[in-house]
């Protein structure tokens, strides 16, 4: 694989751990992505409408976008419910394995083939993320195990998701540049949660989160941005589930700081499952 492929891909997965971070340290999760996405739509629109100029979407291809976006929404609803009923070392890992649903979906739909070795890392990976998703996580603080059925469930949706946005995604940018495909489907998700903070928050709630945290939201919208931006770069250049499978190194930078910055207790098993997951990446490098 290409030195600037691996890069992007391994910077991208650092940015989304990172943001992840900031929203779980949020108290309320689904107010603070949803400023959050505003402010990031807010924030390019003007280098939307430079684009645009040269790179128009027209009315037969609306729809790539609708559904983009609903995606979209719904990976981040299911995110920000899953954060309130898991420790962030056991719902990340679970929430960021869609590699065990986009391999099926790739070969599938794109009839993308692999390897035995490519198969045989993906196989690894897919252990070090179960390793790294079913030990549970203590905080040090309280040392009070959060774990829970319905977290768990809600992070596996996230997974499904994630899967079938990065398989639209893949299939999107073949019709639509990257950057005008990602920008119109964060404005739409961003007007969608202008509606639901309209109905669902008070006035005073959203001024009082915007002002005490708006830094750390205005920093998970350009990590966002950043962080998918380098993906798509990525997936115009290689296999889907080449790039999928080695995003989840995303995993390993999510355990580093759920362990010195949230306190999350550092098992056996998830410093195994960090190993494998690295062996894995290393693997599927070199394989492709």
């Amino acid at each position: 694989m290409d030195t600037l492929v691996t890069f992007s891909i391994v910077l991208s997965a650092l940015l989304h751990a990172y943001w992840n971070f900031l929203l779980k340290s949020s108290k309320q999760p689904n107010l603070f992505i949803a400023i959050s996405k505003i402010l990031e739509a807010a924030v390019f629109l003007l280098p939307f409408l430079y684009f645009q100029q040269g790179h128009d979407i027209h009315l037969n291809q609306l729809y790539i976008v609708v559904i983009a976006a609903a995606l979209v929404f719904l990976s981040y609803s299911f995110l920000a419910l899953t954060y309130q009923h898991l420790d962030m070392s056991i719902a990340y890992p679970i929430s960021r394995s869609s590699s065990l649903f986009l391999v099926p979906l790739a070969w599938y739909f794109l009839n993308e083939q692999l390897g035995i070795l490519e198969i045989f890392a993906i196989v690894l990976m897919t252990l070090g993320i179960v390793l790294l998703s079913i030990t549970g996580s203590k905080s040090q603080a309280s040392d009070i195990l959060k774990v829970s059925v319905k977290g768990i469930v809600m992070a596996l949706v996230v997974a499904l998701i994630s899967a079938l946005q990065t398989l639209w995604s893949k299939i999107s940018i073949s019709q639509i540049h990257p950057f005008i495909f990602f920008y119109s489907y964060t404005l739409l998700v961003a007007l969608g949660y202008i509606v639901v903070i309209s109905c669902k928050y008070k006035a005073k709630n959203v001024h009082r989160e915007l002002v005490l945290h708006w830094p750390q939201m205005l920093l998970v919208g350009l990590l966002n941005t950043v962080s998918y931006g380098l993906f798509l770069y990525a997936l115009t250049k290689v296999n889907t589930a080449y790039v999928g499978s080695l995003r989840q190194l995303s995993l390993v930078f999510a355990l580093m700081l759920g362990v010195y910055l949230l306190k999350e207790r550092l098992t056996k098993q998830k410093t195994l499952g960090t190993v494998i997951v690295l062996i894995a990446t290393l693997l599927l490098t070199l394989a492709s």
